[in-house]
């Protein structure tokens, strides 16, 4: 049973009365309600209670007044000094600091309800958390009252009130001289913070290792008090999952804006992406090219393909067969320019489509979103739309509510990165610890599974069992040391989305469109001399490894490992060092010496695990260390002054009350989207608006006036027509 506490930090402003009982936690009197597997709860060895909390309420300052059956000997203790935080598995623990005989025992038994609530609310008084009785009389539910998050949230507001621009402007600023490799950049205009962009050391290695494609995407306006717009920078890792450059917030959506945070990414970074994908804004187009005149610049196919249904008429967009072809028209990447041009002829001719000003337009601008336009440019086939962009705002989007200040959004913000890094290193870890299953006998298959990630040698293995079951290779012909081989490629599969239901199906693999049209034969080139190989359906180009032409012919001479320079860096295993991953500058961030030897005691302990991992004898004994050592540091600790609720605020927020406030809160801004009024409008919104409102129920034709107010009811009755109303009984 998951005893954790309810006042996490991300849910605070979204509990209300409805939501109550889902905060609850209920431990069962018949059965053994805390299992020997719960790791939140004690045992005799002194397991410490913990339970899941990014903010602590205001414990100090709570009234127990209604505990009139506890002991009064019990003494509370401070918990702002006591208490412990951990960050596991991306997620933030509060351990409070409770006497061990106050603590839930496992497998204890207990003869009645009264004994167990008599237990748990000793145990909440000195742990500073509420409980309360269910109605249910086999279970207690314990958790935090609503009220107390409240009032919490209220007091810490006020706390941050005017000066939450200003505080979090100086705990960047504090972060940047303190911490290694930290960049931060903000702008003020009218003494009001108007900009900000900032980066820390991981965000700059991973940009280092994986930043040959970003998405910049700024779609996402947060829930804040001033609705400025989020901006990440978005790229693919290792393993092919999403990973965060750095980030901004602007108060405007123009040119100059852009500009700006384009320029203080590169003044982070260094160096220009490769290829840079962002949807259709003219603003931001124009600061790419101003900015990143070396990058090349797509547009994202979401973007554009999600307005199909607005432009095209419904029957035909609803269409499988119509879906089916466009997708394959505008994902595959193995089509050439000409196969494309005559596809999309055929197709606005089958459907009558010809005349579509739209449609045309979008063909205007197919070198900017269509894959074959630009099938050269290294590793384009990685992101094609923004969707991994869109994947880390939903993130963000569900840790941030309305109302957020700045201070809550960037604590928000660090969490969402902790739980990102820690999924980065899980999966590092599961690629070590398991080896994949081979589907082929070449030994060239098993040593790409010692480089290759488990999530792209999954890519990488079909790509060699296609060159088995769908490819052969026909005739060789050899120029001095050149071999020309021609493989001919089979048609016998589709892609497992080409009859989805939605016209834009996120899909794990991007290449899952990429087939070809017919039964073809590849001119795949052989150099002996300098060990390279080149195939005209440059799969190795888009996506960083070879093509299934390529494994076949690597297979007719015997090669057994696949040559260096085809082993792209990007798809290593471990690039990110462990240690990196598990940084954090979430908490006290006025003290980051501290930050730093906490660090490298996390490290040198998970080292330690790590090593005697495999011997249980030297583990336990660790083990006994660690807890002499915790002993022997803990005995002696003193509760500092309590009650200073600035001081808590302080702790909790890692910020400090500002001297002076230079830097005023960002005004209430209306960007791009937030209703004008003046733009024109498809005619299906049109017609939706029109069919919005209640019908008038005696006309059945007016839906601006009522029964009551009816003209065409008022004739009739000035004629002696009645008719009985609708829905009246007599």
């Amino acid at each position: 049973m998951d005893l954790s506490f309810c006042n996490e930090f991300d849910d605070i402003n979204a509990i209300n009365e409805e939501d109550e009982i889902n905060y609850a936690q209920t431990a069962s009197v018949e059965d053994d309600f805390l299992s020997s597997d719960d790791e939140f709860c004690s045992t005799d060895d002194d397991n410490t209670a913990f339970g899941k909390v990014d903010i602590m309420a205001d414990q100090n300052q709570r009234d127990f007044t209604f505990l009139e059956n506890i002991d009064q000997s019990i003494q509370v203790p401070d918990v702002t000094d006591i208490d412990q935080h951990l960050v596991i598995a991306g997620k933030s623990y509060w351990i409070p600091y409770v006497p061990h005989d106050l603590k839930p025992i496992i497998n204890h038994k207990y003869p009645s309800d009264d004994a167990i609530e008599d237990m748990y609310r000793r145990y909440a008084c000195a742990a500073c958390f509420d409980v309360r009785k269910s109605t249910n009389k086999k279970s207690v539910v314990w958790c935090g009252l609503i009220d107390d998050f409240k009032n919490y949230m209220r007091d810490l507001n006020c706390f941050i009130g005017g000066s939450d621009a200003q505080m979090l402007v100086d705990k960047l600023n504090n972060r940047k001289e303190n911490v290694k490799n930290f960049s931060f950049e903000y702008r003020v205009e009218n003494k009001q913070l108007n900009a900000l962009f900032w980066a820390d050391e991981t965000s700059k290695i991973n940009y280092k290792e994986f930043g040959d494609v970003v998405s910049f995407d700024a779609t996402f306006r947060t829930n804040m008090l001033y609705h400025m717009v989020f901006v990440p920078f978005t790229g693919i890792d290792n393993h092919k999952r999403c990973v965060t450059f750095g980030a901004g917030l602007l108060s405007r959506e123009d040119t100059d804006s852009y500009v700006w945070l384009l320029k203080s990414f590169l003044k982070a970074f260094g160096k220009q992406p490769l290829l840079v994908l962002s949807d259709q804004d003219p603003a931001m187009k124009k600061a790419i090219e101003t900015v990143f005149p070396q990058s090349i610049h797509r547009l994202c196919m979401w973007h554009i393909t999600s307005k199909l249904p607005l432009k095209v008429f419904l029957n035909i967009v609803n269409n499988p067969e119509f879906r089916k072809e466009f997708n394959f028209l505008i994902r595959n990447s193995r089509l050439e320019v000409d196969d494309f041009e005559v596809g999309w002829k055929s197709l606005l001719n089958e459907y009558k489509l010809t005349d579509n000003k739209w449609l045309d337009d979008m063909h205007g601008l197919r070198h900017f979103w269509v894959p074959a336009f630009f099938k050269h440019v290294p590793l384009s086939g990685l992101m094609r739309t923004t969707s991994r962009s869109e994947s880390e705002n939903s993130t963000f989007r569900q840790n941030t509510h309305y109302g957020s200040t700045l201070v809550h959004f960037m604590i928000s913000f660090e969490a969402a990165m902790e739980k990102q890094r820690f999924t980065q290193s899980s999966f590092d870890f599961k690629t070590n610890d398991k080896h994949p299953t081979m589907r082929t006998p070449f030994e060239i298959e098993r040593n790409a599974s010692m480089f290759y990630t488990r999530t792209v040698f999954r890519q990488v293995q079909n790509e060699m069992y296609l060159s088995m079951v769908s490819c052969t290779q026909i005739s060789i012909i050899t120029f001095d040391d050149v071999d020309e081989c021609l493989v001919k490629e089979f048609i016998h599969y589709i892609p497992s989305n080409a009859n989805a239901s939605q016209l834009d199906p996120e899909v794990e693999n991007d290449d899952q469109w990429d087939i070809p049209i017919r039964e073809s034969t590849y001119k795949v080139t052989h150099n002996k001399s300098t060990q390279t190989f080149t195939c005209p359906c440059m799969k190795f180009e888009q996506f960083g490894f070879l093509c299934r032409h390529i494994f076949t012919v690597i297979k007719t001479y015997n090669i057994k490992e696949i040559p260096s320079k085809y082993l792209l860096r990007r798809w290593q295993k471990d690039i990110i060092p462990t240690k990196l991953l598990k940084k954090c500058f979430r908490y006290a961030d006025s003290d980051e010496n501290t930050q730093r030897v906490a660090l490298d005691i996390f490290s040198t302990v998970d080292n330690c695990v790590s090593s005697l991992s495999n011997n249980h004898t030297k583990l336990k004994e660790y083990l006994d260390e660690i807890k002499q050592l915790e002993a022997k540091f803990l005995s002696n600790f003193i509760t500092h002054d309590k009650g200073n609720k600035n001081k808590e605020f302080e702790k909790t927020l890692g910020v400090t009350i500002p001297t002076s406030v230079d830097i005023q809160n960002p005004g209430e801004i209306r960007n791009k989207g937030s209703g004008t009024k003046k733009r024109m409008k498809s005619l299906r919104e049109v017609a939706t608006e029109k069919s919005k409102g209640s019908r008038c129920s005696y006309c059945r034709n007016g839906n601006d006036h009522d029964w009551r107010n009816c003209p065409v009811r008022k004739e009739d009755e000035k004629n002696n027509i009645f008719k009985e109303r609708p829905g009246k009984k007599n």
